[in-house]
This record gives structure tokens, C-alpha cells and sequence, in this order.
């Protein structure tokens, strides 16, 4: 979540002058304004204050990193620990499990696709061959 509403820009170059023309708001080199975050460009690299949405963890981050982060899910992560609650998110979205490596799932799935009779001669086969294998080379 943002904490700032307002930023404080030094205008210096003229690339910033054109984005800020494009909102209606002229300016010219050398000037200081003040302008509410919601006006900020989506790549902007002016740093504001935010807050983690989960932990609570306080950062001083450009915009734009800002931006990328909370795009999908409307939930700001700080770093590793509370990004993996959104990525729960986008597994359940995905896969429609949270974690889609389900040992459990995955052999339930097996069973029901080449059913208990096939899954076993495949699994018999497979014994077999390893124990020829394994004689042929001791020979």
C-alpha cells in the first residue's frame, strides 16, 4: 500500500517535462512541484514510501518496482517470505491447486488415466527389465 500521497519531483530534463505536459501540467527546467502519486507515470523511477500488504514492512521504493508488483493480485509483497502468499494466488489460478507438485494428486491422476490393471502390468515391466539389466551386466 502506498503511504505517500504526495511527491516532491525537481524537474530536470526535458523527458519529464513532456510526461508531465501530457497530464496538463506545464513546467519548465529548474522548477519544483508537487504531485499526487496517482498522477505518476507507470515506469516512473521517483522513489516513494510503501507498506507490505502482509507483514506490514515499511520500503522506500521507485515507483515503477512499485507498480510492477502490485499490478496483477492489488496486493504489495515486500520481499521472498510474503511474495510466496502470491504465489499460492497464482498456482490456485493456474493449476486450481496450491501446490500443483501433489504427490497424492499426481498418483490418483496415474490411476485414474491408465486404471489399477495397467498401472501395475507397467509397473511389473519395468521391474522385469531393470532385474535382466542388472543380470546381464553382472555375467
Amino acid at each position: 500500500m502506498l503511504i505517500d500521497k504526495d511527491v516532491v519531483i525537481n524537474i530536470s530534463s526535458s523527458k519529464t517535462i513532456y510526461k508531465l505536459f501530457k497530464i496538463g501540467i506545464y513546467v519548465k527546467i529548474g522548477d519544483v512541484i508537487i504531485l499526487p502519486v496517482e498522477k505518476l507515470w507507470k515506469m516512473s523511477n521517483i522513489k516513494v514510501n510503501v507498506r507490505c500488504d502482509i507483514c506490514g514492512n515499511e520500503k522506500y521504493i521507485p515507483f515503477s518496482t512499485y507498480n510492477i508488483n502490485y499490478t496483477k493480485y492489488k496486493i504489495y509483497s515486500c520481499g521472498n517470505k510474503c511474495s510466496s502468499f502470491k504465489n499460492k494466488l497464482s498456482k490456485l489460478e493456474k493449476y486450481g491447486d496450491e501446490n500443483y507438485n501433489n504427490v497424492d494428486k499426481s498418483k490418483k491422476t496415474k490411476l485414474d488415466r491408465y486404471g489399477n490393471e495397467n498401472y501395475t502390468n507397467l509397473k511389473n515391466k519395468i521391474e522385469t527389465s531393470l532385474h535382466e539389466l542388472h543380470t546381464h551386466t553382472l555375467r
